[in-house]
């Protein structure tokens, strides 16, 4: 039915609506739709058929993208809001992106819900930053598209809404603001600098600034009709001069890198960056090396877990290689009962070089549920910080609990890592307090030896993670 609607649109409305009487006789004779894994996702989140029904029905009803984007807007449940959000985007995918976009616009504008304006913006931003055009960020900034006066006012009524984002709407990892309005401004960077997502990543790796601190100056400075603060611009650091940066980092040690680097301009951070990722035949020093393999920050902002530095035995400063890591493995194993649970996460610095963590352990007893939020529907009884151990454990339980694992073994311990060059992951059973490596799947290399063998300026994302029998147990018998 998803093919015919796009090619058939209102003729298609006839077998529409027949497809929909098969459909509600067939799902009457079903039990739980929840549980059912044959259904469509959207019916098992929803635990109905009917939004999904409204979604197919609006896409045959001739309306206008605008005008059902303007009846969405009006639905009361911001669930079904955003299936009917999807069904709109997937009928203009074709189209000219900036009639999606206007589409959206006067959804967001129209929406009163706070919650389904930010879907409407949610959705904007993902468009704007998964954009097909993708402009090179060492080379010059191309001039804004010019804003018409009807699209300036929408984008000033949503600039300046200081509605709270809803909890539900929060992107964990990405800082979108506290407010829709701030969350406006970031979509409409985006949508006015199309194929520049690159450039503003840049922008809060270089600044050390949230995405919306940088993006809702440039959007009132904008709507005043004032000049639009730029953004840092490596295409204005000539090659002699990154070259000279170069040579004087060097000449420090590890522990003086960043340091310097804060002294430069930020057009000057910015052109390190892209050369740091890009190096070509400017060779990267030792030193540089050597600190891009260490830890220098915490991770207070990861997506899933609030970093608890005392949960872990990784420090500002530790060196990750083959040998160290084996030495936390070990670790861990020594103390099951204390350690399981925990998952440590490491990934690129905001600013490299180096390595940012968090560290965290999850609570399964009564004192833990103090961090759940009961009225999110498709959070558990486990929750902490919007993901559960269910989710974050799921691959650990299941191996752990399978008939091929070591029946003695008393605990998991799963690395997994993403780099440029490859993924890689290891497992090891925990027998007598010790790590016993298992041997891996066909397609999965080794993590420690991909470890040694990444480049020096490889990005980094590795996560690291340790769950009982006991636990396992209790975390599968709860789904």
């Amino acid at each position: 039915m998803r093919a015919i609607i796009p090619l058939r649109k209102s003729a298609a409305k006839p077998f529409l609506d027949r497809y929909i009487k098969s459909l509600r006789a067939e799902l009457a004779t079903v039990g739980s739709l929840e549980d059912n894994r044959d259904l469509p996702w959207e019916i098992r989140q929803m635990k109905s058929v009917e939004p999904l029904i409204k979604q197919l029905e609006s896409q045959v009803s001739g309306q206008s993208p605008q005008a059902r984007a303007r009846e969405i807007a009006r639905e009361e449940d911001p669930k079904t809001a955003a299936t009917l959000i999807r069904g709109l985007v997937e009928t203009l995918k074709d189209a000219p992106p900036r009639r999606s976009l206007l589409a959206l616009l006067s959804g967001a504008v129209a929406a009163k819900n706070p919650e389904i304006r930010g879907h409407f913006l949610q959705t904007i931003f993902m468009q704007q930053a998964q954009s097909r055009e993708t402009n090179d960020a060492s080379e010059s900034l191309k001039p804004e598209r010019k804003i018409p006066s009807g699209e300036a006012k929408a984008w000033k009524t949503l600039v300046t809404d200081q509605s709270e984002i809803p909890s539900s709407l929060a992107n964990r990892g990405t800082s979108l603001g506290k407010t829709l309005g701030d969350f406006a401004a970031i979509a409409m960077d985006l949508a006015l600098n199309p194929g520049e997502a690159e450039r503003f990543q840049i922008a809060c790796a270089v600044t050390g600034k949230d995405f919306d601190a940088i993006s809702m100056p440039r959007a009132l400075a904008r709507l005043d009709g004032k000049p639009v603060p730029p953004l840092p611009d490596p295409s204005k650091v000539s090659r002699d001069r990154l070259a000279a940066i170069v040579a004087t980092a060097a000449t420090k040690a590890p522990a003086e890198i960043h340091p310097y680097l804060k002294t430069l301009t930020d057009d000057e951070r910015a052109t390190w960056l892209v050369w740091f990722r890009d190096p070509g035949d400017l060779t990267i020093p030792d030193s540089v090396r050597k600190l891009n393999r260490t830890v220098v920050s915490r991770w207070t902002d990861h997506w899933y877990a609030v970093d608890i530095p005392e949960s872990s035995d990784i420090a500002l400063g530790f060196e990750i290689n083959r040998a160290s890591i084996h030495k936390v493995i070990d670790q861990l194993a020594t103390d099951v009962p204390a350690r399981s649970r925990t998952v440590v996460t490491m990934a690129e610095a905001d600013f490299p070089p180096g390595v940012k963590i968090a560290s965290t352990r999850f609570d399964l007893s009564e004192k833990g549920q103090e961090n759940v939020e009961e009225d999110e529907e498709d959070v558990d009884e486990f929750s902490f910080s919007g993901f559960s151990p269910k989710q974050v454990f799921d691959s650990s339980a299941r191996a752990i609990l399978a008939d091929k694992f070591p029946t003695t073994a008393t605990a998991i311990i799963e690395a997994s890592g993403r780099f440029r060059e490859s993924n890689a992951a290891s497992q090891w059973a925990v027998i007598d307090g010790k790590p016993v490596i298992q041997k891996p799947s066909d397609d999965a290399a080794d993590l420690l030896s991909t470890l040694d063998a990444t480049a020096a300026n490889s990005e980094i994302y590795f996560d690291l993670q340790i769950l009982s029998r006991d636990d396992a147990e209790i975390l599968v018998e709860s789904r």
